[in-house]
């Protein structure tokens, strides 16, 4: 309920199966580069689909 937040904590939800992926030899280093900016990029369009002030 604050109108402005300076910060959040994501972490794991970005790299968490991306690296465990990469880790196993799943994918490999591109593949597990794109699939983290993928998920920051939801995130981000999440985030300020939130932050868009709702008409009555």
């Amino acid at each position: 309920k604050q109108p402005l937040v300076k910060g959040f904590a994501v972490g794991r939800t970005i790299f968490a199966d991306p690296a465990r992926a990469w880790l196993k030899g799943d994918i490999n280093d591109a593949e597990a580069v794109d699939q983290m900016a993928e998920r920051f990029s939801r995130l981000c369009t999440i985030w300020d689909q939130a932050r868009v002030p709702k008409q009555a």
